[in-house]
Formats: C-alpha cells, sequence, structure tokens
C-alpha cells in the first residue's frame, strides 16, 4: 500500500493513458508566464500522489488531500495554478490517488478516484466515478459505479474508441487488473488479471517488485504505434530505496503482458540514488515532440512528504517493446515545449 492521504493525512500523437483533446471550456491559469527554459525536480510541493491529464489544451493536475482533491493546471509542467478543492467527501471518507479525463463527445468531466471509508475500517476502499457538465472545479455527480477492494484507477480509451479502467486490487495478492467499460461509469464483463507481483523479476535490481512488500499499484496504460506499455510501481511505498516505477508491454490493451526485458525498473533509487520513493507515473506529451513521465517522490533527504516531479521518456521504440527514462533530483535540465 503507498503512501496515502491516511497517513500524510494512427496517429498525429500516440494514444496516451493522460490524453483527450478539446477546445478550452474552463481554466484556472494564472496569468501567462515567462516560458521555462530549464528545469529541477521537484518541480512543486503537493500533498499526495498526483494524476496529470492533458485536454482543454491544458495540463489537469488532481492529487489527494485528505477528504478531497486538488486541482490545478498548467502549460509547460512547470508553472502551476493555484488550487482548486474538489469532489470533498462525506465526514469519515478521504481519497486516495484518482484520474480524470473529458469526454470530447459531450463535454463532460470524469473523475475516477479511490476513496478510504475510515468509519468501516482500515483500507475499505473502491473505485468509484464522478460526472461533472461544468468543468473540473464542479459540481460532481456520483454515479452508481463501483469496485471495491480497488484503487488507483487510469482511464484509458483505444484508437477505436474502446474503454478500460486500470487499477490495484488491494485483497486478490495486490496486483494489477484491467475492466473493460461499455461507458465512462458502466462495466463490460468481469476483470482480467494483468499482472501479479515476481519476486524474481530484475537483473540489475532483482527482486524489487517484492522489495519490503510484494505488490504492484499505480498502473498508466500508454500506447506507441501498436504497442500498449503497461507503466507501473512495486515494492513497499515507505521504503525510500525500494519504490520504483517499471513496464510491462502488450499488443494487446488487456495483455497478455510481457515485463521489460531482463524485468528491471526504469526509475529507481538504484539507477538514481539521489531520488526516492518513486510512483505514480502518468506519461503525457509536451508541446514538441517529447513526451515526459509525471511522477512523485519522497525529497531528499526523504521525510515522508510528496514532491511532484517531471522527465523526459529519453527512448520511445516500440517495434523494440522499449520505452525508457531516468529520475532526476536537483539536476538542471531542459524544459518542456509548452503547449500552445
Amino acid at each position: 500500500m503507498k503512501t496515502k492521504p491516511k497517513h500524510l493525512s494512427g496517429m498525429l500523437m500516440p494514444l496516451l493513458c493522460r490524453l483527450s483533446i478539446a477546445p478550452c471550456l474552463i481554466a484556472f491559469s494564472a496569468a501567462p508566464v515567462a516560458r521555462a527554459q530549464t528545469y529541477k525536480n521537484p518541480v512543486l510541493y503537493i500533498s499526495s500522489d498526483p494524476d496529470v491529464s492533458l485536454f482543454d489544451g491544458q495540463y489537469n493536475m488532481i492529487n489527494p488531500s485528505g477528504d478531497h482533491y486538488l486541482y490545478r493546471t498548467s502549460k509547460d509542467l512547470i508553472n502551476w495554478s493555484t488550487p482548486v478543492n474538489i469532489l470533498t467527501q462525506a465526514s469519515g471518507d478521504v481519497v486516495w490517488e484518482g484520474y480524470m479525463t473529458k469526454n470530447t463527445n459531450n463535454g463532460d468531466y470524469w473523475l475516477y478516484y479511490t476513496v478510504e471509508h475510515t468509519l468501516q475500517g482500515p483500507d475499505v476502499t473502491e473505485v468509484k466515478v464522478a460526472k461533472s457538465t461544468n468543468g473540473p472545479a464542479g459540481p460532481w455527480q456520483i454515479m452508481g459505479f463501483s469496485i471495491p477492494s480497488a484503487i488507483d484507477p487510469c482511464f484509458f480509451q483505444d484508437s477505436d474508441g474502446s474503454k478500460y479502467l486500470y487499477y490495484k486490487h488491494e485483497v486478490t495478492g495486490l496486483n494489477i487488473w484491467v475492466q473493460k467499460l461499455c461507458s465512462y461509469d458502466c462495466l463490460n464483463g468481469s476483470p482480467i488479471l494483468l499482472l501479479s507481483p515476481d519476486c524474481s523479476a530484475g537483473t540489475g535490481d532483482p527482486g524489487w517488485e517484492c522489495c519490503g512488500e510484494p505488490q504492484l499499484e499505480g498502473p498508466c496504460m500508454v500506447k506507441f504505434g501498436s504497442k500498449y506499455f503497461l507503466l507501473y510501481d512495486a515494492g513497499y511505498f515507505n521504503d525510500t530505496n525500494c519504490y520504483c516505477i517499471g513496464f510491462a508491454y502488450s499488443t494487446s490493451p488487456v495483455g497478455p503482458f510481457t515485463r521489460r526485458s531482463g524485468g528491471d525498473p526504469i526509475m529507481s533509487n538504484w539507477e538514481s540514488p539521489n531520488c526516492y520513493s518513486i510512483g505514480a507515473p502518468d506519461v503525457v506529451p509536451d508541446g514538441g515532440t517529447n513526451y515526459w513521465v509525471v511522477y512523485r517522490q519522497w525529497p531528499n533527504p526523504p521525510n515522508g512528504s510528496h514532491h511532484f516531479c517531471i522527465d523526459r521518456l529519453s527512448t520511445i521504440d516500440p517495434a523494440n517493446n522499449k520505452i525508457n527514462a531516468d529520475a532526476t533530483h536537483a539536476v538542471t535540465l531542459p524544459a518542456p515545449v509548452p503547449l500552445p
């Protein structure tokens, strides 16, 4: 189980887990700022696991903060607007990592979220979804949709329009599942198990999926060409050296998935010793030709809080089943190209 608020309180571009482009209907962006030429991680302090998606011509970030989410926007992944509180829960409920998207057919906004029902006992969770017809600020209507004992939802819409929800199951082995959807709030058939922890995975980083605790979580689906890449976290979230980001690949959004050659993570403390508890990945394009992993780190030295970080996907090679990125801390690097 990762750090959650309860602990801290055909293609102009490939389809992405967090991508949906549409005319701008609402924005909370601050006044225009000068383009950042460089950046250093961490980019921003946040209270818990971030989710970044692209719609309305801007990056949209949500992150849990107790009984609600904080919502921000950006054009460049570096400069972010002042946060706005959204989707406040009933007394005794807190939110964990979620995912926001937009239906470009009718303009509705959808927020898949993890809620922990603290009054029912520890770690009593479910994934739910809410809809807004008025933009990310809401109001949000909670729909009759639930996946019990699930966390970390990731919505993905393929090029043929088919919809999928990826998530971690908290009971059946701490593994990654996918649920086909008939609409944004409608389940289609039974869930499919995709990946379970492999304690033998890794040659350079042996056993990383079971380091501290065997578990997989934080799924993110991204498609390059005809290849599907499933990014995920593994290891124990509270072990600063263990928690890492890896990936598996497939020719289908429902698998079967094969781990990266060698089974090692792509972003880890082993490769980047100054980076700790690396997790909660999303992949988004910038305004140029680059793609970026947006994710969280604990600070250096680690103290249990979270920082929002970004690093470029340096390798995108679907023909050879490869993507790669390096986690960085306090290193000056070229900044993303802002969105138009």
